[in-house]
């Protein structure tokens, strides 16, 4: 009997996938880049965030972004902790205009920035 309802529930998921269309290159590409908003960046500013252990005692510091932008519907939001991690899910990268995007589709957020933005920014490393 438990083996016959394997077989059936085996043979009933492999109809259900073979029946399902699949989408071409192009379709998964359109459907990315609606997945994709772009925001304007009307300022932005570098700081050290210190990581601490559940003593106080200093183990670290990060260098993060904090950057104000405008949504769609004119309304300014602030983001702060912003890290550029090479392996993780923030990245800023250098762009022709200071614009905050959002990839919901691969969960990356991007902060792109001019030269002339960042190098009026950075912080020296000491």
């Amino acid at each position: 009997m438990k083996k016959t309802l394997i077989l059936i529930l085996v043979i009933l998921t492999s109809l259900i996938l073979c029946g399902c269309d699949m989408l071409t290159e192009e379709e998964v590409e359109n459907y990315h880049q609606s997945k994709i908003t772009e925001y304007e960046v009307l300022s932005v500013g570098e700081y050290i965030k210190v990581r601490t252990n559940s003593f106080g005692g200093v183990v670290g510091h990060d260098s993060c972004y904090t950057f104000t932008y405008v949504d769609n519907n004119g309304v300014v939001h602030t983001r702060d902790n912003f890290e550029n991690l090479e392996y993780g899910n923030q990245k800023v990268k250098v762009g022709n205009e200071n614009k905050y995007v959002w990839d919901e589709y691969e969960q990356i957020e991007y902060l792109y920035l001019t030269k002339d933005t960042l190098s009026s920014i950075m912080i020296e490393n000491k």
